[in-house]
């Protein structure tokens, strides 16, 4: 099975999860053939739904046996880099590539999540209009093959696609020029610019400017996001 269509099979799950705890494991058991092994998830747009206040954004979580409440956990959890390390690098990174001040905070870190077979993660952020999400899986290896890298990329951007259905107004589907649907389907195929611009007999410049007003539509941040929207909401 190619990573494209594992990608779209977990995708599948994740559309029929009926609430958010079974959206995580829908996740989490989508991605446990690269070695995904926890999930946590936040995103303000749910707090009202799930706290009744819009301060504090909750939390969803599947973590290993005997993660909550220790002293480990609190541990990872107050030194967390990964918010600052989005904030320098503005897309998706790898668990490894995350910054801490000093060598041994880093390796401390390490050692703390190696404790529950961590060895590497994939942290996705996304802010719109000021609504905020982030997702971040746990994997107990890190040798994924670029395929593989973007297939679970996907995979997230639908997770959090499907986390925000569940909020008070949940996402509208927008209005897509037929271009702009054939474009964005192609893409969510795993297509590049210049294969979509010959199947469609349209310049690659061309190609660009309807994926690019598509992800605006879908109020996406990367392509991968906009293809995880567009197949989500029903519309390939």
């Amino acid at each position: 099975m190619s990573s494209l269509q594992l990608a779209l099979d977990v995708v599948e799950h994740i559309d029929r999860a009926a609430s958010l705890p079974e959206t995580a494991k829908a996740l989490v058991e989508g991605l446990r053939p690269f070695g995904a092994r926890s999930v946590l998830a936040q995103d303000t747009r749910l707090v009202q739904r799930i706290i009744g206040a819009r301060s504090v954004p909750p939390t969803i979580a599947l973590a290993p046996d005997g993660y909550a409440g220790s002293a480990t956990a609190k541990f990872i959890e107050e030194i967390n880099p990964n918010p600052a390390t989005h904030r320098v690098l503005g897309r998706p990174f790898r668990w490894r590539e995350a910054m801490l001040p000093t060598p041994a905070l880093y390796r401390d870190y390490w050692d703390a999540l190696s404790e529950f077979g961590a060895v590497d993660g994939l942290c996705i952020r996304t802010s719109n209009h000021g609504d905020d999400a982030a997702v971040s899986v746990g994997f107990v290896n890190g040798d994924w093959s670029p395929g593989e890298h973007r297939a679970m990329e996907f995979a997230c951007y639908a997770f959090m696609n499907k986390a925000r259905s569940f909020a008070p107004v949940a996402p509208t589907a927008p209005r897509l020029t037929p271009r702009e649907r054939d474009c964005i389907a192609f893409v969510a195929a795993g297509k590049t610019d210049w294969e979509i611009s010959t199947i469609l007999s349209l310049s690659q410049a061309t190609v660009r400017f309807h994926v690019d007003n598509a992800r605006h539509k879908l109020g996406a941040t990367t392509r991968a996001q906009a293809a995880a929207c567009f197949v989500l909401l029903g519309l390939l």
